[in-house]
């Protein structure tokens, strides 16, 4: 029996362009996420996800609405079926509620500018079906605060007419929900579809799987395509693992129980949405990844960990401490506040552990290589080979560990100076022989020793105070020597010198086009300082530098990230990393993890205080102290300044002291 009554919203096309459009434009997996949301809070046991070309369809089995719901709740922007006087309470089956702005109604025009709603309950034998039509293009009209009045297709009917289904677009999916689902559910067809790629089944899931946790229990099973999502596809093999066994930590913090767990894979590398920590309440992400706490010194390990905090009362607060697009938290809360302090003990701690587990691994490695290799070299210079090269040859595979091995034991040995000396010599016995040729080739090659090594860190440290010394610093100087050692940036992106593309003040558009051949794109011209693409194409660094002498600004924020918005809205696959480097930047508030401000003498300070520690650790390997007389050490000595001998006298052994 239909109510025949109008459903009626109260809104503004301001508020759907900057709540639905905008927040969620072109990011499908957000939307669908905040369908999934709905389906477990109405405690579905089974929703159905149907990608096709032209539509997106989210089907449950849930409990459905019926007109009073619709009117109040659905209607209502800002308004869910939680109770906000006890924001505790769980759904009837015993399920933390995961929504709670009521925003997620307008995600939808993110993507779509027509979504159905088709919904019903059974009462007393007889069902009770609502179907109605929200058009994004009537909605926006709305300059100010006004009356929008959806299509109302079906009204409280027991049953949809076969005649309205003749000639709709998405009756093959309407047909579908009636003949599956018995007492109660809500079918929401997305079309008018607003998308510039395809979505990928595949990428969908996984994503899915990092941002709900409830995903992996069996109270709800999701089928993509009719294919039913299984998480355990999308677990990482872990390497190392705190705690070791599949379980949480759990510990109180200012009152709160907070319960972790961290990862580490075997190889670096994890892709932006699937590294660091991800921090949930109620089973879905509230902060996203990559999160790190801010931690610093041991950014390198970063790289393998995937972590997961579960902290149910941020989302049970009177204090909304969840961003609206949940991917990030309020930390000037008190009780957050202490939570991110918390954080960054308990990610410091982990990254120190998996650091000096890999280390033990990597020699334990290289040992049982140096035991399969002929070395012809005492126990002793074995052990100082492995100790030189384990901290490079980590995240390598078995057969490039002994290579590497190989190669440091020939250089260790002089093995290729040898056999070049040998050739020289020989050609001694030519007619033709040029003697003082002959002499300059044996000058021009000294014996490579492993001290070779300390000499270049030194000279890399001399590079880096004559940097810092440079008076004049103008932008465009930085930028070239930036150009040409970026390993001043920080000695891991060295690689990046070696890139399949590297442009300095070159077009976003010459670059996209680099990244995925792709030429249909519209033009921009903004023009990042330098910008570095990995062999694979997958990792992109963006480098916005400024004057030492100039103080950074909000606006040379808001341009690095305008260049990194770019890239990942045509490319939003790939990982990009920003850095902002000048004067003042603790006077830019960053919200953006992908994005790290540096002032120019901190990052000098920062590499040369890694090259110092190598220094030091091969004249500890070798037994020389700085007063030695090797003439590499004095090598050493006269690129390095008295603030830096110092460091590493406190470090190393003098001569007297061997």
């Amino acid at each position: 029996m239909a109510d025949n009554k109008e459903l009626s919203i109260q809104i503004s096309g301001l508020i759907i362009n900057s709540l639905g459009s905008h927040l969620y434009q072109n990011r499908p997996t957000n939307v669908i996420a905040e369908m999934i949301s709905n389906s477990w809070d109405a405690d579905a046991d089974n929703l159905h996800i149907n990608i096709e070309k032209d539509y997106i369809s989210i089907s449950d089995d849930g409990n459905g609405m019926d007109y009073e719901t619709l009117s109040t709740v659905y209607m209502v922007i800002g308004n869910t079926t939680r109770d906000k006087n006890n924001l505790k309470k769980k759904t009837p089956k015993g399920r933390h509620y995961t929504s709670r702005k009521g925003l997620g109604k307008l995600a939808a025009f993110g993507i779509a500018k027509t979504y159905d709603v088709i919904t019903f309950q059974t009462k007393n034998n007889i069902k009770q079906y609502y179907w109605f039509q929200m058009d994004y293009d009537a909605i926006v009209k709305l300059e100010d605060i006004g009356s929008y009045n959806p299509k109302m297709i079906v009204n409280g009917e027991s049953s949809i007419d076969e005649n309205i289904l003749k000639d709709n677009e998405i009756k093959s999916q309407i047909k579908n929900f009636i003949e599956h689902t018995k007492d109660h559910g809500t079918l929401i067809v997305l079309t008018n579809l607003k998308l510039m790629k395809p979505i990928n089944t595949d990428k969908l899931e996984k994503s899915l799987s990092k941002r709900f946790i409830f995903l992996s229990s069996k109270e709800m099973n999701l089928y993509i395509n009719n294919d039913k999502y299984d998480n355990s596809k999308h677990i990482d093999v872990f390497l190392f693992r705190i705690p070791e066994d599949d379980g949480y930590i759990s510990k109180i913090v200012g009152g709160n129980e907070v319960k972790y767990w961290i990862g580490f894979t075997e190889s670096a590398g994890l892709s932006t949405d699937s590294g660091g920590i991800g921090i949930y309440s109620h089973g879905k992400i509230c902060q996203d990844r990559p999160f790190y706490f801010n931690t610093k010194g041991n950014e390198i390990w970063q790289r393998y960990m995937y972590g997961v905090i579960e902290a149910d009362w941020i989302d049970e607060q009177t204090e909304e401490l969840i961003g609206t697009d949940r991917i990030s938290i309020n930390w000037q809360n008190k009780d957050t506040n202490l939570l991110y302090e918390e954080g960054k003990k308990i990610l410091s701690d982990a990254l120190v552990k998996f650091k000096e587990f890999k280390e033990k691994k990597g020699k334990e490695d290289l040992k049982k290589i140096s035991k399969e290799v002929s070395c012809n070299v005492s126990d002793a210079e074995k052990d100082v080979i492995i100790e030189l090269i384990t901290p490079v040859t980590c995240d390598m595979s078995s057969s490039e560990k002994k290579k590497t091995f190989e190669i440091t034991l020939d250089a260790w040995t002089n093995e290729p100076i040898k056999k070049l000396i040998k050739e020289t010599w020989g050609s001694l016995s030519k007619d033709d022989v040029d003697i003082n040729n002959f002499i300059e080739i044996l000058n021009k090659y000294a014996v490579p020793e492993s001290l070779s090594i300390a000499v270049s860190c030194a000279e890399r440290i001399n590079a880096i105070n004559k940097l810092t010394d440079y008076k004049d610093k103008k932008e465009a100087d930085m930028h070239k020597i930036l150009k040409e050692f970026p390993w001043i940036i920080s000695p891991e992106y060295e690689n990046y010198q070696h890139s399949t593309e590297f442009f300095s003040n070159k077009s976003l558009t010459k670059a996209s086009k680099k990244i995925n051949n792709n030429k249909n794109l519209v033009q921009d011209n903004k023009r990042p300082d330098l910008l570095f693409i990995s062999n694979n194409s997958e990792q992109i660094l963006i480098v916005e530098l400024k004057s030492p002498k100039t103080d950074l600004v909000f606006d040379n924020y808001m341009q690095l990230q305008s260049y990194m918005n770019h890239i990942n809205q045509y490319h939003g696959n790939k990982q990009v990393t920003g850095i902002l480097i000048g004067r003042n930047a603790r006077a830019i508030k960053n919200s953006d993890t992908a994005i790290i401000i540096k002032e120019w003498d901190e990052q000098c300070d920062e590499v040369k205080k890694r090259y110092l520690y190598i220094i030091s650790s091969i004249l500890n390997q070798t037994g020389l102290g700085t007063e030695s007389k090797d003439r590499r050490v004095a090598a050493i000595n006269g690129f390095l300044d008295k603030k830096s001998l110092d460091f590493i006298k406190k470090l190393s052994p003098t001569e007297e002291e061997k």
